[in-house]
C-alpha cells in the first residue's frame, strides 16, 4: 500500500496541520512531536507558500517526516488563498471538523483556515496583537500535543 493511500485511509482519526514561519529549532519541534503526541495517533501535515524541493531540505533538517506536504507547487496558489487547504482536504480525505491548523502568522494561517472551518491555534512567539479569533494560542510548540489532545476530546 502506498504512503498516500495509508495517509487517506486513516487521516479522518484526527490530523494536524504544523506551519510555522521559523521553528525555534530542531529540538523545540521534536519535543512537540514527543512520543506522547505520536502515541495520540495524530498526523502531520504541513502547508508550505515554497516549492517542493525548498520544503524537502527543511524537511531534512527538522527530524521529523509529515505524513503529508502541501507546497505552493501543488497548490498553484500561495497562502493565504484556499488553495493549499483545499488540497489538503482532497488528498488526505480528513474533515474540517476533525483537523487542527497551526501557524505563526495570523495573516497567511489563521484567517484563512477559520475562514474556511478549521480550529486553529496560533503559536504567538512575538506578543502579537491578536487580529484573529484562533481557538488556542500559545508561545511556543512546547504544549502543542496536550492543547490537541485536549481540542479532539472536545
Amino acid at each position: 500500500m502506498t504512503r498516500r493511500r495509508r495517509c487517506r485511509r486513516r487521516w479522518p482519526t484526527g490530523g494536524l496541520f504544523l506551519k510555522s514561519r521559523r521553528p525555534s529549532g530542531p529540538s523545540s519541534i521534536r519535543a512537540a512531536f514527543s512520543r506522547s503526541f505520536v502515541d495520540q495517533g495524530r498526523f502531520l501535515a504541513i502547508l508550505s507558500n515554497v516549492d517542493r524541493d525548498l520544503l524537502e531540505l527543511s524537511i531534512g533538517r527538522l527530524g521529523i517526516r509529515p505524513d503529508l506536504a502541501i507546497t505552493a507547487e501543488d497548490a498553484h496558489s500561495y497562502k493565504p488563498a484556499p488553495g493549499h487547504w483545499r488540497r489538503f482536504l482532497e488528498r488526505s480525505g480528513a474533515s474540517v471538523e476533525r483537523t487542527v491548523h497551526v501557524g505563526a502568522s495570523q495573516f497567511h494561517d489563521m484567517r484563512p483556515a477559520a475562514a474556511l472551518g478549521f480550529r486553529t491555534v496560533f503559536i504567538d512567539r512575538h506578543g502579537e496583537t491578536l487580529e484573529t479569533s484562533p481557538t488556542r494560542v500559545l508561545p511556543d510548540l512546547s504544549t502543542l500535543p496536550d492543547v490537541i489532545r485536549e481540542l479532539a476530546a472536545g
